[in-house]
Protein backbone atom coordinates (compact mmCIF):
# COMPACT_ATOMS: atom_id res chain seq x y z
CA UNK A 1 0.00 0.00 0.00
CA UNK A 2 1.81 3.05 -1.10
CA UNK A 3 2.69 5.71 1.76
CA UNK A 4 2.82 9.36 1.34
CA UNK A 5 6.61 8.99 0.61
CA UNK A 6 6.40 6.32 -1.63
CA UNK A 7 4.25 4.52 -4.31
CA UNK A 8 5.73 0.97 -3.54
CA UNK A 9 3.03 -1.34 -3.47
CA UNK A 10 4.84 -3.21 -0.43
CA UNK A 11 5.51 -0.65 1.49
CA UNK A 12 3.05 0.30 4.51
CA UNK A 13 2.69 2.35 7.50
CA UNK A 14 0.51 1.51 10.45
CA UNK A 15 -0.24 4.87 12.87
CA UNK A 16 -1.50 2.01 15.85
CA UNK A 17 2.29 0.47 15.98
CA UNK A 18 3.18 3.04 18.33
CA UNK A 19 0.55 2.49 21.05
CA UNK A 20 1.61 -1.18 21.00
CA UNK A 21 4.98 -0.27 22.94
CA UNK A 22 7.81 -2.82 22.92
CA UNK A 23 5.71 -6.16 22.51
CA UNK A 24 7.87 -8.65 20.81
CA UNK A 25 4.91 -10.57 19.26
CA UNK A 26 4.45 -7.47 17.05
CA UNK A 27 8.32 -6.92 16.14
CA UNK A 28 7.50 -7.94 12.54
CA UNK A 29 5.11 -4.39 12.24
CA UNK A 30 7.84 -2.53 13.56
CA UNK A 31 9.89 -3.99 10.21
CA UNK A 32 7.19 -3.30 7.96
CA UNK A 33 7.14 0.56 9.24
CA UNK A 34 11.06 1.26 9.34
CA UNK A 35 11.27 2.43 5.85
CA UNK A 36 8.75 4.74 6.44
CA UNK A 37 9.96 6.29 9.87
CA UNK A 38 13.25 6.50 7.95
CA UNK A 39 11.37 8.42 5.47
CA UNK A 40 10.17 10.92 8.15
CA UNK A 41 13.50 11.34 9.61
CA UNK A 42 14.66 12.28 6.15
CA UNK A 43 11.53 14.99 6.23
CA UNK A 44 12.81 16.36 9.34
CA UNK A 45 16.19 17.24 8.59
CA UNK A 46 15.05 18.70 4.89
CA UNK A 47 12.03 20.98 6.61
CA UNK A 48 14.59 22.92 8.56
CA UNK A 49 15.05 24.68 5.19
CA UNK A 50 11.71 23.75 2.79
CA UNK A 51 8.17 23.45 3.30
CA UNK A 52 6.76 20.04 4.36
CA UNK A 53 4.98 19.92 1.18
CA UNK A 54 8.36 20.31 -0.82
CA UNK A 55 10.24 17.75 1.91
CA UNK A 56 7.13 15.04 0.84
CA UNK A 57 7.37 15.81 -3.00
CA UNK A 58 11.42 15.54 -2.66
CA UNK A 59 11.85 12.25 -0.79
CA UNK A 60 8.73 10.78 -3.08
CA UNK A 61 10.52 11.11 -6.50
CA UNK A 62 13.89 10.64 -4.87
CA UNK A 63 12.47 6.81 -4.10
CA UNK A 64 13.34 4.29 -7.37
CA UNK A 65 10.85 1.94 -8.20
CA UNK A 66 11.03 -1.80 -10.15
CA UNK A 67 8.64 -3.58 -11.59
CA UNK A 68 7.45 -7.29 -10.76
CA UNK A 69 9.06 -9.29 -13.47
CA UNK A 70 5.87 -11.79 -13.08
CA UNK A 71 3.05 -9.84 -12.67
CA UNK A 72 4.58 -6.70 -14.27
CA UNK A 73 2.08 -5.03 -12.02
CA UNK A 74 3.19 -3.67 -8.28
CA UNK A 75 6.06 -1.00 -8.09
CA UNK A 76 8.73 -1.64 -5.55
CA UNK A 77 11.36 0.39 -3.68
CA UNK A 78 15.21 -0.48 -2.90
CA UNK A 79 14.21 -2.57 -0.12
CA UNK A 80 11.22 -4.34 -1.36
CA UNK A 81 13.24 -5.06 -4.56
CA UNK A 82 15.95 -6.38 -2.71
CA UNK A 83 13.70 -8.82 -1.07
CA UNK A 84 11.74 -9.65 -4.65
CA UNK A 85 15.52 -10.50 -6.21
CA UNK A 86 15.73 -13.43 -3.39
CA UNK A 87 11.93 -14.45 -3.87
CA UNK A 88 12.85 -14.94 -7.78
CA UNK A 89 15.92 -17.17 -7.01
CA UNK A 90 14.50 -18.84 -4.39
CA UNK A 91 11.03 -19.70 -6.13
CA UNK A 92 12.29 -19.29 -9.50
CA UNK A 93 15.85 -19.94 -9.41
CA UNK A 94 16.64 -16.51 -11.65
CA UNK A 95 18.39 -13.97 -9.99
CA UNK A 96 17.85 -11.00 -11.22
CA UNK A 97 14.60 -10.89 -11.83
CA UNK A 98 12.20 -9.53 -9.07
CA UNK A 99 8.73 -11.19 -7.51
CA UNK A 100 6.71 -8.70 -5.75
CA UNK A 101 4.83 -10.56 -2.59
CA UNK A 102 1.71 -11.41 -4.50
CA UNK A 103 3.38 -13.36 -6.80
CA UNK A 104 5.62 -14.89 -4.16
CA UNK A 105 2.46 -16.64 -2.15
CA UNK A 106 1.30 -17.55 -6.07
CA UNK A 107 4.18 -20.40 -5.34
CA UNK A 108 3.84 -21.38 -2.53
CA UNK A 109 0.15 -22.03 -2.66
Amino acid sequence: MPTIYTNCTECIYDEDVKTYGNDPSYSNMFLMNKIHLENIEKETILSKNLPIELCKHIIKISNVLERCNYCNNSNLCKEHSDRGRNYSNLYRGIKNNIMCNKCCWFEVT
